[in-house]
């Protein structure tokens, strides 16, 4: 049987083209039922895919041959093991994942931030105190809205630089957990400034970096007001929790004046298992 050639890769990005493994080669040893071979050669289809291929269970793969019927593979999933070591291991993993796509996503923000802000970064002096190389919440808030990269609100960014401060990304300098849009509050980006890259490289790099933040940004300001004394809380954030009430559907049932009272009490409690419910005492 002639060897085909294969392009494996994601549509719209690039694809590795291949060689199929021979099904009688003794190097990939005796399959056992529903398993991977034992040793998968360098070079192989099975090696470059499983080198190549992300593990996020959303994410499916399509095997395109060369001169062959569309039908001959008809794609790939990877789902992970349930209720097992392995599946704990690879929520960790998918985890740490997250929190490198954050790291790199700031350290993008920050490159084109040096290069288009040249000024926004330096050092402060606030209340007799000198503050090396760092920038105000606002001067960044007014930095990355002129990206124009479709973040038009401030609280969109807010929702950003929440993000890059929840993942370390981001540190104030006094380390406060919540993010501030203020003139005296001061952030910097952590670790040695980046270095510069080609220009179109830089935008399609950034055009990513910000629609990963801004994706996630709704969610990290949801939980600094539910991880907010109930009396600090702002209005705009009770309307946030409230909004998110009205997709639950355990009190679907209940009034929209309950559903107001109800987000000026509720408080974030992280555990470490989904699906945990808890009853507290208190009042």
């Amino acid at each position: 049987q002639p060897q085909a050639k294969v392009l494996v890769g994601w549509p719209g990005e690039s694809c590795w083209q291949v060689g199929l493994a021979v099904e009688d080669s003794p190097a990939l040893g005796a399959p056992r039922v529903g398993a991977l071979p034992d040793v998968v050669p360098e070079g192989t289809l099975l090696n470059m895919v499983l080198r190549r291929m992300h593990r996020p269970r959303s994410c499916s793969y399509q095997l395109l041959l060369e001169h062959q019927r569309p039908s001959c593979i008809q794609g790939l999933r990877w789902t992970p093991l349930t209720n097992s070591e392995e599946s704990l291991d690879f929520s960790e993993s998918l985890e740490q994942a997250s929190t490198e796509r954050v790291l790199r996503a700031g350290r993008q923000l920050h490159r084109h931030l040096l290069a288009t802000c040249p000024n926004l970064i330096r050092d402060r002096k606030y209340h007799l105190r000198l503050y090396r190389q760092c920038c105000s919440g606002r001067e960044l808030v007014d930095g990355i809205l002129a990206l124009g990269l479709g973040v038009h609100s401030r609280s969109q960014v807010v929702g950003i630089c929440q993000v890059l401060l929840d993942e370390g990304a981001l540190c104030h300098v006094k380390h406060d957990w919540a993010f501030q849009d203020r003139d005296a509050q001061f952030y910097r980006f952590p670790g040695p400034e980046p270095e510069p890259v080609g220009t179109h490289e830089m935008e399609e790099e950034l055009a990513e970096a910000v629609a990963l933040l801004s994706q996630r940004g709704p969610d990290a300001l949801l939980t600094v007001a539910l991880r907010k004394p109930p009396g600090q809380r702002t209005d705009e954030e009770l309307d946030l929790i409230f909004e998110e009430l009205l997709h639950i559907k355990a009190v679907a049932h209940l009034s929209n004046s309950v559903k107001r009272e109800l987000a000026a009490v509720l408080l974030f409690e992280p555990h470490s298992k989904a699906g945990t419910v808890c009853k507290s005492s208190r009042a």
